[in-house]
């Protein structure tokens, strides 16, 4: 069946009828061809020109007002903390019908919401997860722990351009997979040489077997203390931190240059 053989069959239950008719009212094979291009039922009563006149829409108007549904909505922000999507309510298709978009009602609830174009995300919601996950871990995610904030590294971008504005939108510092990174997978690995050889972890003997200079290694700790904003950190505490006791033991003989 065609979409407007559907149309005309539902004028002619309505004509019948004598009022605007329920889903439930019309044909399967109608209420099939009709739900295929607007699977709202308020939709295409509006395209019609029947949403008015639809005693379901009354009938939901008369008992929902729009101040409940603002109180209902408001509730959801205070429980999920970010502008909630449609998903997230119950009375969506009511909500929409009573103040014409999902925008427009978070709007008319002073819910602050900042979309860009058709995003599903807003820009308080990608502050809300990402701080979260801050003050979960103790620090800003890198790129590929974005998934763990629930919004992606690209959405995050198109509202603030970069990662070190929204670290900035929250007060903290984005920290970005680097060079420090793999200094410190260098260093790990040559302090457990060094364990299982029996050797002393020093700072000096973890920059003659990792192939750092001693400033890398300062370097190293330095990074690592800013990273989870610590108030002080030795090589001794960085090393103990990760699992190396520091111990006076044998020295092994230095690298010959």
């Amino acid at each position: 069946m065609q979409y407007t053989e559907a149309v005309e069959e539902y004028q002619k239950i309505k004509d019948k009828l004598g009022k605007v008719p329920f889903r439930k009212d019309l044909p399967v094979r109608v209420a099939n061809t009709i739900t295929r291009k607007y699977p709202n039922w308020f939709d295409f009563l509006k395209e019609q020109g029947d949403l008015e006149k639809s005693p379901l829409n009354r009938k939901m108007s008369r008992y929902i007002s729009d101040e409940q549904l603002i109180l209902e909505i408001r509730q959801v922000y205070a429980e999920i903390g970010y502008p909630p999507h449609r998903h997230d309510y119950k009375r969506t298709t009511t909500a929409i019908n009573h103040f014409g978009t999902w925008r427009n009602f978070l709007k008319e609830a002073g819910i602050k919401a900042t979309y860009l174009g058709s995003s599903q995300f807003s820009k308080e919601e990608v502050l809300y997860r990402v701080k979260q996950y801050v003050e979960k871990h103790g620090s800003f995610p890198v790129t590929d722990q974005f998934v763990l904030t629930g919004v992606s590294v690209d959405t995050a971008l198109r509202f603030f351009g970069s990662l070190e504005n929204l670290a900035r939108a929250l007060n903290c510092h984005a920290h970005r997979k680097s060079k420090s990174s793999d200094k410190e997978t260098q260093i790990l690995k040559s302090a457990k040489v060094l364990k299982r050889a029996g050797y002393s972890i020093t700072r000096n003997t973890v920059a003659d077997f990792s192939g750092l200079d001693v400033a890398q290694v300062s370097s190293v700790v330095s990074h690592y203390k800013v990273e989870h904003q610590l108030d002080h950190l030795t090589f001794v505490e960085y090393m103990e931190l990760h699992g190396f006791k520091a111990k006076s033991l044998r020295q092994p003989k230095r690298k010959a240059s």
